[in-house]
């Protein structure tokens, strides 16, 4: 997340990072819409790259993953 960007989880703590979806193209996408759980008052804006670990996505060619939580 940017560095003035911040939430408050469910029992108030702060967070500066979220789980963001992994199979999607940061490219193409903003904070609110790569974030997996929805996050209140996510940025619309696009994401900067240099805050990523990495760039690499899961790519349409690639065999089929599933996950979940057990």
């Amino acid at each position: 997340m940017p560095a003035e960007e911040f939430f408050s989880d469910k029992d108030g703590n702060r967070r500066t990072a979220f789980r963001m979806k992994w199979w999607e193209d940061p490219a193409a996408m903003t904070y609110n819409k790569i974030s997996v759980e929805p996050v209140p008052n996510l940025s619309d804006t696009g994401i900067d790259h240099t805050l990523l670990p990495s760039t690499d996505f899961y790519k349409h060619e690639e065999k089929p993953v599933f996950f979940g939580h057990y």
